[in-house]
């Protein structure tokens, strides 16, 4: 269940983080960093769009780019539009920018939402300054926006299965496979048809799906199952997910050749280039993660009973979020780091209480240990 009212973030709370990230995160806009070789991709095609005003395929070079879709472009071409211009590297930095501060806002409400402002508040802090996230929060890369989309879907989801009562069934419930369902619940299907818009097919589909579809099969409760099994839902889902990749083969047919190496060499190991061991995932988190690391195991285990033993709670569906992705993308032999900036947000949560318990812990010392 979620905190009172009063034990919510309030207006300056969004505004401390929102001046935080804008400092932060807009370094990287006036640092005179040049753009990296991967960064250049998104500007680069950004900027035949603004030029061409072809929003359908980007292209690099003038040739049709294919591996990603279209949605970073468009923001990046918005962006520009406002400047008239899209030559310079604070112009596509900017989205990335902003993308990053609303994640880290929507990380924060999260928690706050179910443990109050105190770990909100922190929950945003560490989000912010985590290793992984940090870095692709000063990319012009379109990692960053499929990340604010899974989140988005994400908070959706939490505002439809944490606000009411755990113990009664969900609100706007209907047995009908056709019938009505709250209009947050068409909200999440259209989140979830947005993610399919950014980085590969049913990538970002699937960083939501698996940590949803853990949480509701480990609580076994076919009431709140059932709202999203739901005609109209999955229909726009699939309007959304299918519009681009639908156009862009109407005018390139040989896309299916792009997509089935950069998805199926994924699965099947043809992608020899980012061919990982399985224990990959595991290794790496110790670096995305920091500087929290350290405190992550204190957060887990004082999370460890809610999570394992009470149904709904909000520490069951953290650690689904946390431990899910990484342990179902480690089945596929291709592997990259960035694929778990999409479940950075819970470990944020965890590390929060790990460092309330090491901060406590740490006092109980005696005094001069802890001088």
């Amino acid at each position: 269940m979620s905190e009172p009212l009063s034990d919510q973030l309030k207006s300056r709370d969004f505004l401390l983080l929102t001046g935080f990230c804008a400092v932060l995160f807009g370094f990287s806009m006036v640092s005179g960093r040049p753009l990296s070789v991967h960064e250049s991709v998104l500007p680069q095609s950004s900027r035949e769009m603004f030029a061409d005003r072809d929003f359908i395929v980007p292209k690099k070079g003038g040739a049709p780019w294919l591996e990603s879709p279209p949605l970073p472009q468009w923001v990046t071409v918005g962006v520009a539009s406002l400047f008239g211009r899209c030559d310079k590297v604070w112009i596509a930095r900017m989205g990335p920018t902003l993308i990053s501060a609303c994640i880290v806002l929507m990380v924060a409400w999260m928690a706050a939402h179910w443990f109050g402002r105190n770990i909100g508040l922190l929950s945003g802090f560490i989000m912010a300054t985590t290793c992984n996230f940090t870095r692709y929060a000063w990319l012009a890369e379109d990692e960053i926006y499929l990340c604010g989309l899974v989140t988005a879907a994400m908070a959706l989801f939490v505002r439809l299965e944490f606000t009411d009562c755990p113990n009664n069934p969900s609100p706007g419930f209907v047995r009908s496979f056709l019938g009505r369902r709250p209009w947050l619940v068409f909200a999440f299907f259209v989140a979830l048809g947005l993610t399919n818009l950014v980085k590969g097919l049913l990538f970002g589909t699937a960083m939501v799906v698996i940590p949803i579809a853990g949480f509701l099969l480990w609580n076994a409760d076919l009431r709140r199952i059932g709202r999203y099994v739901w005609l109209w839902g999955w229909l726009a889902f699939l309007v959304i997910a299918a519009a681009w990749p639908v156009a862009a083969y109407l005018r390139h047919p040989d896309a299916l050749v792009v997509w089935n190496f950069d998805l199926g060499g994924r699965l099947s190991g043809d992608y020899a280039a980012i061919s990982e061991p399985l224990w990959y995932y595991p290794v790496n988190l110790l670096w995305i993660l920091a500087p929290w690391t350290l405190v992550i195991p204190f957060g887990l285990w004082v999370t460890r009973k809610s999570a394992l033993k009470q149904r709904y709670s909000p520490e069951r569906f953290l650690w689904c979020w946390a431990l899910l992705v990484p342990a179902v993308f480690s089945i596929a032999s291709g592997k990259h780091h960035h694929y778990l900036l999409h479940c950075i947000a819970p470990w944020a949560v965890i590390a929060s209480f790990g460092l309330v318990r090491a901060r406590q812990w740490l006092l109980s010392w005696p005094r001069r240990a802890r001088h």
